[in-house]
């Protein structure tokens, strides 16, 4: 019996002994690499590129297309294309250049296009604006890259409400002389627009009376321009020279609380000497205006019309100074001026008699 425990423990312990040792546990290590971009870099500037040979084109719903549908939403096309369109005629554009610089990615969805651009104008020749940014952004309803457009993708300051304006300011007239040197004709005559507010005046009939007799014009005439307008609106009444503001001045301040614009006017030195040579000057016509304003004369300005003045008019009138700007809405606070042309005065002939 003691023999057979004994055999019994020795074969336990040489089956113990044979049994394979227990397997560790198996701990996957990652490799490290760098996964590829899932939106590359290239697809945006492919978009950027397609944005700005759109604008070169002229192709405005194209461009839109290539704008994020966040950018549509927010900017509809009418308002997005009127943005260019009458940038492009406030400018008085006549050709565009653009010249890509480069683009880098800001962040794994955000890539910044640069580029420089070029207009050219009627007015100002070119208007250079370079080291632009145009950003883009993956639209992940478009799958793909897509420009994050806003209205300073055009010029910055109009994000902010600004506006594009392009004023002009005619010079003086030039002189007309005779062959010693003698001043025939000059702008040193003087004569003031009459504005009046309705509501604003102290004695309405006594007004009324003081306009018809400074202005030459019957009393109905008067109170019909006057009473047919809102009563707190500014009415331009009329012209009085420099002899009839004099007489008149203080009943006008006194009875119509009125505002005097100056102006200059068309003197001729020797009163009604020569009159067929030198001629004379007057206010544009309804249909002269057009062609008169985009040349960057309005309303106000003389133009000749007989003799001397009409002959030599453009000579005279010169070339008015302009300004390119973005102003704020009113009262128009200037923002940025992108360019600025000088005034070319009038030059004077010289009238042989």
């Amino acid at each position: 019996m003691t023999r057979r425990l004994t055999f019994i423990c020795f074969l336990l312990l040489a089956l113990a002994a044979c049994r394979p040792a227990s397997t560790a546990a198996v701990i996957a290590v990652p490799t490290v690499g760098v996964a590829p971009a899932l939106w590359p870099v290239e697809n945006a500037e492919r978009v950027a590129r397609e944005f700005i040979q759109n604008w070169l084109d002229g192709a405005y719903d194209r461009m839109f297309e290539d704008i994020s549908f966040g950018s549509q939403e927010a900017y509809p096309f009418a308002s997005f294309e009127a943005l260019y369109t009458n940038a492009a005629a406030t400018m008085e554009q006549t050709g565009l250049e653009i010249v890509a610089n480069g683009i880098y990615r800001e962040s794994e969805s955000v890539a910044v296009f640069n580029y420089n651009v070029t207009f050219t104008t009627e007015t100002f020749g070119t208007i250079v604006d370079n080291n632009r940014d145009m950003r883009l952004v993956v639209d992940t309803r478009a799958q793909d890259w897509r420009v994050a457009w806003t209205p300073a993708d055009l010029f910055p300051e109009l994000a902010a409400g600004g506006r594009l304006r392009l004023t002009t300011t005619p010079g003086i007239r030039a002189n007309i002389y005779d062959a010693s040197g003698a001043i025939l004709a000059d702008q040193e005559g003087r004569v003031a627009m009459i504005n009046i507010v309705r509501q604003n005046a102290p004695d309405w009939e006594n007004c009324l009376n003081t306009l018809s007799s400074a202005l030459s014009l019957p009393l109905d005439n008067v109170r019909q321009r006057l009473e047919s307008r809102p009563a707190s609106e500014l009415v331009q009444v009329g012209l009085i020279d420099q002899a009839a503001y004099n007489a008149v001045s203080s009943q006008l301040d006194g009875f119509c609380d009125a505002q005097l614009e100056g102006r200059r006017v068309r003197r001729y030195t020797n009163g009604t000497l020569m009159p067929n040579l030198l001629g004379y000057v007057g206010y544009p016509g309804e249909s002269e205006l057009p062609a008169l304003q985009a040349a960057g004369f309005n309303q106000d300005s003389l133009i000749g019309r007989t003799g001397i003045e009409l002959e030599w008019d453009e000579t005279l009138r010169g070339v008015p100074a302009a300004s390119l700007e973005i102003a704020q809405p009113p009262p128009g606070r200037c923002l940025r001026v992108l360019a600025n042309r000088q005034a070319q005065p009038g030059r004077s002939p010289v009238a042989n008699h």
